[in-house]
């Protein structure tokens, strides 16, 4: 395609909220998106901060010492393991989000870590997505996603929604804990062909909502 129009095709799907994860899902690099922002300095035009991270390779991000680490370990295919440091080392969701793109042969595993920002994998695939003994400051989003594997044991979270998912494996979320007002797992309409473990687990519910203000589509809780 070339470049003006490209750019014109750019800044339509912007304007619809196209996210920078479905840019690459239909073939715009993410070099691309950046030379695109880059144009646009000034002209009102901005990436927000998950996509501004999206349009750049992790290589050239200016990660911390603990991204560096649990972006390394998770491409080895191992688990960013950080239990038995001083204080949870804060990971932004948004390095989450871009290594999720690249398809860890063994998912995504972090332990004792602070995830900042909100994790959206919405209708990602991913072999597994364990964020066990953290703390997430925001709604794991999930929605449509294809797992093999979900589990945040002994973390303590904002909230899960995993509505439509598909989990081979198993959904695990034993000893889990509210950090947040609201810490509701909703599994609507998911298909799980493993177990679910809840042991131990407190979760906070949602306000209760009028009937009539509840579709039918929506009788989850």
């Amino acid at each position: 395609m070339r470049p003006a129009i490209w750019a014109v095709a750019a800044r339509l799907l912007l304007d619809r909220g196209v996210s920078a994860r479905e840019f690459v899902l239909v073939g715009v690099t993410p070099e691309k998106l950046a030379q695109f922002a880059a144009r646009r300095r000034g002209t009102g035009f901005h990436l927000t901060d998950k996509e501004a991270i999206m349009a750049q390779s992790l290589d050239k991000l200016s990660l911390s010492d603990a991204e560096r680490s649990a972006s390394e370990r998770i491409k080895a295919g191992e688990v960013a393991d950080f239990v038995g440091a001083a204080e949870k080392p804060p990971i932004r969701a948004a390095v989450l989000d871009v290594l999720a793109l690249s398809a860890p042969p063994r998912g995504i595993r972090v332990r004792g870590a602070r995830i900042d920002g909100a994790l959206d994998l919405r209708d990602a695939p991913l072999n597994v997505l364990a964020l066990d003994d953290c703390d997430i400051a925001e709604t794991l989003q999930l929605d449509g996603a294809k797992l093999g594997r979900l589990s945040i044991v002994g973390s303590r979270h904002s909230g899960l929604r995993a509505r439509g998912a598909t989990i081979e494996g198993q959904v695990d979320f034993a000893g889990a804990r509210p950090l947040a007002k609201e810490s509701w797992i909703d599994l609507g309409s998911a298909h799980i062909r493993g177990s679910v473990d809840g042991c131990d687990a407190q979760l906070e519910a949602p306000p209760a909502r009028a009937k009539e203000n509840v579709p039918p589509w929506d009788h989850n809780y």
